[in-house]
């Protein structure tokens, strides 16, 4: 599937994409709110201010992915590859980041982590200034 494909499918309504191949696409901006990417092969993907709030990407692939000022509020990324992916500036309020492959240190460049499940199963408490 391509992206063109991908953003026409949502814009009337459908939402389950699950193992959908988008690696190196371009998906910038692109609203995707509460779609289903669960095992989406996300690789080196541009989702640069995407909106990707309430959605499943569960074992998704997004190995250095773009994620910068990405909205994953309320995402469930449970088991996904995000190694190597930029998160600065990224919303993952709420998020499920349970048994994720994502450092400490890029979560540190997330906007905000609160009350997301962190990779250990822990709820992070504390507010990112």
């Amino acid at each position: 599937m391509d992206p063109e494909e991908l953003v026409r499918k949502c814009e009337a309504g459908e939402l389950s994409f699950a193992y959908v191949d988008l690696s190196r696409a371009d998906l910038h901006e692109t609203d995707l709110h509460k779609a289903d990417l669960s095992g989406a092969n996300l690789r080196e993907a541009n989702l640069r201010r995407a909106s990707l709030s309430g959605c499943n990407l569960g074992h998704a692939n997004l190995y250095a992915a773009d994620l910068r000022e990405a909205d994953l509020s309320g995402a469930v990324l449970r088991g996904a590859v995000l190694t190597n992916a930029m998160l600065r500036g990224a919303d993952l309020a709420n998020a499920n980041l349970s048994e994720a492959c994502v450092t400490p240190e890029q979560l540190a460049e997330a906007k905000s982590l609160e009350d997301a499940i962190m990779p250990d199963g822990v709820v992070y408490t504390e507010r990112k200034m």
